[in-house]
């Protein structure tokens, strides 16, 4: 399955609409749908290329609201509906 996602291919450059595969979670994790997502100051920095070390394509956007679709093994008791601003500022 596939879901959309608005990357950033280069330091600078511009939002691009790309489709990715959809992944799946591995022990200990959640996979979570997310219904609506913020874009702070820090995603500026990294669309502009002023965020040391990060390395391109990057989707950003980590403060996000959405619900648990799927639990790998090891997950007890997930929540359904989560509202999150997580530490690890940018995922792949």
């Amino acid at each position: 399955m596939k879901m959309k996602a608005a990357q950033i291919s280069k330091a600078g450059g511009d939002f691009e609409l790309v489709e990715r595969e959809i992944p799946q979670p591995g022990r200990g994790q959640v996979r979570v749908k997310v219904e609506a997502c913020g874009i702070c100051h820090s995603d500026v920095l990294v669309k502009d290329g002023l965020w040391p070390g990060l390395q391109y394509p990057r989707v950003p956007g980590h403060e996000i609201a959405g619900f648990v679709d799927l639990a790998g093994d090891g997950v007890r008791n997930e929540r359904r509906t989560v509202l999150l601003k997580p530490r690890n500022l940018h995922s792949d």
